[in-house]
């Protein structure tokens, strides 16, 4: 495979090879960060702030929520289309890409500060979970409504597909339907525990969790899991139409989702990570 050095996935690549490896010395777990690509721009979150890159000017900047707010923290991000979505400390607030301009969304709502809190984005509402709420921002009215969600549990993730929002437990997946505004639990797949320190990303329709050297992956579609065991600590993950990109302390491997096939990409000089 030959990438250009200016095309989005030759970036990402390169954030899933080199910014890793820099980070191993400093931080247990280089996963807490999530990337977006957008046009010439390459966007990274983690906890402690969200950093643009610029491959055209090779310029890097910080982007600051709120001037007023001092120690605030990352909790969760999402992309839709042009947009940038933050779950933060102070509230909830969005990014435009094109402009970099920030926006805090009006109102104030129950446990906006849980650092357990998860957030997704369709294309009319933003979704907020929360404690036992989820919340419901309406883009156009520019309303919170509130559903109750019955049995809270150690939430994972939360996705839409507009249909549908899957809130993702650590031992089950709870369906809130749009239409119906009624809930439906599922438990996970036999031996699919997922533990606090997975990190959860966005492959279409497939939510991917990585959890030490396994990766699960729960199938929208057809509402089911599967996974593949790495043999090895995951240190960081990239996903890419229907291939699953991993890094382990050594090796480079590039996952089919289509065909279940997984390949070495043999990378000269990664191995400095053991």
């Amino acid at each position: 495979m030959r990438l250009n050095a200016a095309s989005p996935l030759s970036s990402a690549l390169m954030v899933l090879i080199l910014f890793p490896l820099s980070l191993m010395a400093f931080s247990p777990s280089p996963l807490r960060y999530k990337s977006f690509v957008k046009d010439s721009a390459l966007w990274i979150s983690d906890p402690s702030g969200i950093l643009e890159y610029r491959h055209d000017t090779r310029s890097v900047r910080t982007i600051v929520l709120s001037d007023s707010i001092d120690n605030d923290s990352i909790i969760d991000i999402a992309q839709n289309g042009q947009v940038l979505s933050v779950l933060s400390l102070s509230g909830v607030y969005q990014i435009d890409l094109a402009t970099t301009t920030v926006e805090k969304l009006p109102g104030e709502k129950k446990g906006s500060r849980d650092q357990n809190g998860r957030l997704t984005v369709d294309d009319d509402y933003l979704w907020v979970a929360l404690s036992d709420t989820l919340w419901r921002f309406d883009k156009l009215g520019r309303e919170w409504f509130p559903f109750c969600i019955h049995g809270p549990g150690n939430l994972r993730a939360v996705y839409s597909n507009s249909a549908n929002i899957f809130c993702v437990y650590s031992s089950s997946v709870k369906i809130f339907s749009t239409k119906d505004e009624k809930w439906l639990e599922f438990p996970n797949k036999k031996g699919v525990v997922i533990s606090a320190d997975a990190r959860y990303f966005l492959d279409k329709n497939t939510l991917v969790f990585v959890d030490g050297p396994k990766i699960y992956r729960y199938l929208v579609a057809t509402q089911s899991w599967d996974f593949l065991d790495a043999q090895a600590p995951i240190i960081d993950v990239l996903t890419q139409d229907t291939a699953l990109f991993y890094l382990t302390g050594k090796d480079a491997f590039k996952y089919s989702t289509a065909t279940s096939v997984t390949q070495p990409l043999n990378i000269p000089g990664i191995n400095q990570a053991s």
